[in-house]
């Protein structure tokens, strides 16, 4: 292999050197970058309508906060859940393995012109077991919608969040 020349090592540098501060110049904003007061409290929020909403406002309140009446966007979120059983197994202690599913739309709207700038619909999921007790039973299906509701808040929050920024 030959040794490179000096002009063309000075050239090369020069390139490279060149390039470097190309990319410095750069000023790129990661999607997911929390800017802080930028995205908090512009956001007030419409009471929701049933119980997994409640839990998806209340996800979505602590992280963009209540902007109140002064806020520029007015958001509501609407949700429905429904259950399915994937398997059942027999034996000495029966049990079914539901699918919890949740659906959500999260609609955000200027607060002035009452113009919709934003409908997300998202879905998530969580699994549960049934067996002979009832009480526990209706524990799990609470527990798996309380979980598939966490799940969807996350997937609407980065979406706001999105928007937010570049709003």
């Amino acid at each position: 292999m030959k040794p490179v020349s000096m002009p063309r090592a000075a050239a090369i540098m020069a390139a490279l050197t060149a390039l470097v501060f190309t990319l410095a110049a750069c000023t790129l904003t990661p999607a997911y970058q929390n800017r802080g007061a930028a995205v908090l409290d512009r956001v007030s929020w419409a009471e929701p309508g049933n119980r997994e909403s409640q839990i998806v406002l209340n996800a979505l309140k602590r992280r963009f906060g209540d902007g109140g009446t002064a806020a520029p966007y007015t958001a509501s979120v609407s949700t429905s859940t429904s259950g399915s059983r994937i398997s059942k197994i027999d034996g000495d202690d029966p049990a079914e393995l539901y699918e919890m599913k949740i659906s959500g739309t999260l609609t955000v709207r200027d607060a002035v012109t009452g113009e919709t700038v934003l409908s997300e619909g998202r879905n998530a999921s969580a699994q549960y077991t049934t067996g002979p007790q009832s009480s526990a039973n209706r524990a799990n299906v609470e527990d798996a919608q309380e979980r598939a509701a966490a799940r969807l808040a996350e997937v609407l929050s980065a979406r706001l969040l999105i928007f937010l920024n570049n709003s």
